[in-house]
């Protein structure tokens, strides 16, 4: 995340009747998804939409906005693709909205790194894991469907499952399957908070995509938390896809440059790349994604 996301102004609206609520959202080049968010009533802000960020986090100066209607409910471990360790306090909001979205009793961390790069906040799954919701990258809209509207979608779209990391009441992430090479399949974090970043593999891919070591590239990587200092590893894929046969065949990415990285908690990380001239809708009481 080496960017400075400048302050921006959204400007609410919503319809009325039957028709989603919507909102604007703020697409950098790197594709991070901004969208304003109201704390405590009060407090506005603009917040990453981070689909894997677990938790919903604050920088430190936005908590400091709000410290006075914040109260301490206990203690949180989390840990980064990398294995990093984040060890924190847990807060009590009285509220975290997104246009008339709101949601009460809102359990938030602090991360104050966030400060340096300009992120005033993280708005995680936990906040959308009672109401299905649509990010349309191509027209920088984020939408709230009703469930006639849902269930036109997901009739008209492509539907893949999505499976579950779930931590205590704090933290909430979530995958999608995907297919490497049309031939080993992998559950990988979806991860909006990577931007249209490419895909993080742990290193045992290497051996199981039968991937020849003279054409694996190293580079530096260190550890953002714990500073420590390890090799990445690049190799190159024939093919990433959802694996599933009635997707759109233009979803499919070619010749993608993978990173092997030691220390992975999970099989794989990817971000929103493959969408991004698309709208996908996530639906968390579903358990389904729907592209369209």
């Amino acid at each position: 995340m080496k960017f400075l996301i400048n302050t921006f102004a959204l400007c609410f609206c919503f319809t009325l009747g039957t028709k989603a609520q919507e909102y604007p959202i703020f697409v950098t080049d790197q594709g991070y998804i901004l969208v304003e968010v109201t704390l405590c009533d009060s407090v506005r802000a603009n917040f990453i939409l981070d689909t894997g960020a677990g938790a919903n986090v604050l920088s430190q100066k936005t908590f400091d906005k709000i410290a006075g209607t914040a109260e301490e409910s206990g203690h949180f471990t989390g840990f980064r693709h990398d294995g990093d360790r984040i060890d924190g306090i847990v807060y009590d909001l009285p509220s975290l909205a997104i246009g008339k979205k709101q949601q009460h009793h809102t359990r938030v961390g602090i991360y104050p790194p966030l400060d340096s790069y300009g992120v005033e906040g993280l708005v995680s799954m936990k906040f959308f894991e009672d109401k299905p919701f649509t990010i349309d990258l191509k027209n920088k809209r984020l939408k709230f469907p009703q469930a006639d509207e849902l269930e036109a979608l997901a009739a008209g779209g492509t539907v893949i499952p999505l499976s579950f990391g779930i931590h205590t009441d704090i933290a909430l992430d979530i995958f999608i399957p995907l297919c490497l090479n049309d031939n080993t399949q992998v559950t990988a974090l979806f991860d909006t908070g990577s931007g249209y970043g490419g895909l993080i593999l742990h290193p045992y891919y290497l051996s199981r995509l039968g991937i020849d070591s003279s054409a694996v590239e190293t580079r530096p990587y260190r550890t953002p938390i714990s500073q420590k200092d390890q090799e990445d590893r690049i190799a190159a894929l024939r093919s990433v896809d959802l694996c599933d046969p009635l997707a759109p065949a233009d979803l499919e990415m070619k010749d993608v440059r993978a990173t092997f990285r030691d220390g992975m908690i999970h099989e794989a990380l990817m971000g929103s790349g493959m969408f991004r001239d698309r709208a996908f809708t996530i639906d968390i009481p579903g358990a389904r994604m729907i592209i369209h």
